[in-house]
């Protein structure tokens, strides 16, 4: 095989590899707590699969996504219209952290449970494993998601996180 040939294989090889992508299942149950998850579960309320781009050897983060969900599970105890809730939901989709939503509005016991966890009726709240933590700032809350193994984002954007932080929702 002559070196051209050999070039024009390996072009071809880089332009058609495929894209990795990382499938997430969204799921809604009766009360509408809406969960990400990195594999379906088959039970009450509807399920919609969806398709993440990464560039992550797809078994590492794989295998780390799905051993730190597993034994550290992420709840965010949030409202809608509020503005540190969905930085919140943002800072979890980007390191495509699978967790549950809580809306203690729409449930008295969401509600109690909130309050027993944090001390607090306030929002957001992010619970990792059994950490719950108080102060919400992204620092805070990735230092928590590392400590549980959670895989860190691809990439960093040019701002820094106390550029970002805000304080919570009362």
């Amino acid at each position: 095989m002559n070196w051209r040939a050999l070039v024009y294989l390996i072009v071809g090889l880089v332009v058609a590899a495929p894209v990795q992508a990382e499938r997430v299942f969204k799921r809604v149950d009766e009360s509408g707590n809406v969960t990400y998850e990195s594999r379906p579960s088959y039970g009450d309320g509807s399920i919609q699969e969806q398709d993440i781009s990464g560039g992550q050897d797809p078994s590492e983060a794989a295998i780390a996504l799905d051993r730190a969900s597993q034994e550290y599970p992420v709840t965010l105890y949030a409202i809608a219209n509020c503005s540190p809730c969905d930085r919140l939901r943002n800072l979890l989709s980007k390191r495509k952290v699978p967790f549950t939503e809580k809306d203690p509005t729409s449930d008295k016991m969401l509600y109690k449970e909130l309050k027993d966890l944090s001390g607090s009726s306030s929002v957001p709240v992010v619970v990792v494993g059994e950490d719950v933590v108080q102060q919400i700032t992204d620092e805070a809350v990735n230092t928590a998601l590392d400590s549980a193994g959670y895989p860190k984002p691809q990439e960093e954007d040019g701002a820094s996180q106390e550029d970002t932080d805000q304080p919570p929702a009362e």
